[in-house]
């Protein structure tokens, strides 16, 4: 069991398995049965994007990607409810139930040991960065810039690209600093077009390090300045962070959904209005065979082979 799973209370058992689709009778799972021979796996992921991309590439005959439950707890989505539902499913159907959540930067927190056996990560930061660092980016690009002004080529496409990395690489890095030190900031809706200077493509970062210190915590509550971190501390830290990782490949930083909403600001001059939209070209875009060269294939594969032949209905 992870760190993150012993943090978390587990809902209960029957709300979980109503929820999942699944029926205890007797103590027994009889959902998740046969077929043709075949033994039918559950894949929690985080959200329906995440539903709609995976069940695009895993065999519908084999796996069942679903969302994981969130419980009674509204904001209870997510990774955890991942890590909560494959949990309980194993404990009553062992080896029947495999995660999927974002790699984020679960790696450089805090006494964090790694996953068990039946969570797998993305190759980078998250689906999003998955997608946007191949061909399917090209896709995006040419359904909402505008090629009378822009151009469609090959180099007009990897500018862009470069300039969503320049600005959006710094927040990853306050991001990944955020969760290791954890500082509490919040980084939901961030105002990009007051801190993204047009002209030379480069984030104002003191002025986004201030927002961030002074803007009310993750949790609502005090924000991180009144619970005694200060901008010279971040800041510090955050050019630390820029000699240590600025050279890592930039798609374990940025956050994929930051960089669509760059995108959708400044290069699809705000239109449309959700940056869902555009994720959903790329979910399009993004194809069998990208995805069947990702480590993340390869590890959903190797652990349907491992537990094919153990998974099974455990009886109380």
């Amino acid at each position: 069991m992870t760190v993150l799973e012993n943090r978390e209370t587990c809902g209960s058992l029957q709300e979980l398995t109503y929820r999942s689709g699944y029926n205890l009778v007797a103590g027994k799972m009889i959902s998740g049965k046969r077929i043709s021979g075949v033994t039918i796996y559950y894949v929690y992921v985080e959200g329906e994007s995440d539903q709609r991309l995976f069940a695009n590439f895993l065999d519908p005959e084999i796996f069942k990607v679903t969302p994981a439950p969130k419980g009674t707890d509204p904001q209870g989505g997510g990774k955890k409810a991942v890590l909560r539902a494959v949990s309980v499913l194993n404990q009553h159907r062992r080896n029947s139930g495999l995660g999927i959540v974002d790699r984020d930067y679960d790696e450089y927190a805090p006494g964090f040991s790694g996953y068990n056996e039946h969570i797998l990560v993305t190759d980078k930061r998250d689906s999003e960065c998955m997608m946007l660092s191949t061909a399917a980016f090209n896709r995006m690009y040419t359904e909402w810039v505008d090629g009378q002004k822009s151009g469609y080529g090959r180099t007009e496409r990897e500018e862009v690209r470069r300039k969503l990395i320049k600005v959006t690489l710094p927040v990853g890095l306050l991001q990944l600093l955020n969760c290791s030190l954890k500082w509490g900031m919040s980084f939901k809706e961030l105002p990009w077009e007051q801190y993204v200077d047009m002209n030379q493509w480069e984030l104002k970062i003191d002025g986004l390090i201030r927002f961030l210190v002074t803007n009310l915590s993750a949790s609502g509550e005090k924000s991180p300045r009144q619970r005694g971190i200060q901008e010279v501390q971040v800041r510090e830290k955050y050019e630390e962070a820029l000699k240590n990782y600025g050279n890592y490949d930039p798609w374990l930083i940025c956050r994929g959904h930051d960089v669509v909403e760059v995108f959708r600001l400044f290069f699809a001059k705000g239109k449309p209005r959700f940056s869902a939209d555009i994720e959903r070209i790329l979910r399009a875009a993004y194809s069998q065979d990208t995805f069947e060269q990702t480590v993340l294939a390869a590890s959903v594969e190797k652990w349907k082979n491992d537990h094919v032949a153990t998974a099974q209905i455990c009886q109380n």
